[in-house]
């Protein structure tokens, strides 16, 4: 089967479908690696409530797949209240915006994005500074609650991406 040019269709940019607000955190000094067998987590609080569309990590060196989940709790030293998580998907260069399901962000509210990789050789931009919640964990599905996580005074480069339907 062929596809004439005539029947293919371009989607427009989701920020002309709908009012989107972007929440970041983290920085872009030189990238930091050596995560494989990690959940790595952050706090981030949006400033606008809605759906959550995306959880985004930027990486300066993109190899292997990469899974993100947002978590309403942080307590007793773990994550909990898993709201959604993405599939895995192959790592590109630059923002890797994934889809978590249906989540409703409210306001002001602080939850916890946390994400996997399974290759060393993809790296994230990192910033001293913040509180990063990281713990061993296998590749694959986020578990709820996580397992306990320890700190330190670091931030990868992420963002979610909420908004509402024009």
């Amino acid at each position: 089967m062929s596809i004439s040019r005539e029947k293919i269709r371009f989607v427009p940019r989701l920020s002309a479908l709908c009012d989107t607000t972007t929440t970041t955190i983290g920085g872009t000094t030189a990238p930091a690696s050596n995560l494989v067998g990690y959940i790595v987590g952050f706090a981030i609080t949006p400033s606008k409530a809605g759906p959550l569309f995306a959880v985004g990590v930027k990486l300066g060196v993109a190899a292997g797949s990469i899974r993100v989940a947002i978590y309403s709790t942080y307590s007793g030293s773990k994550f909990s209240g898993l709201l959604g998580q993405s599939a895995s998907v192959t790592a590109i260069v630059g923002w890797n915006d994934l889809v978590c399901g249906q989540v409703n962000l409210v306001a002001s509210t602080t939850y916890y994005i946390a994400l996997q990789l399974n290759n060393n050789s993809a790296s994230f931009y990192d910033v001293e500074g913040g509180t990063q919640y990281y713990a061993t964990m296998t590749y694959g599905v986020f578990v709820d609650p996580s397992a306990t996580l320890t700190s330190n005074s670091y931030t990868k480069h992420m963002r979610i991406i909420t908004g509402k339907f024009s």
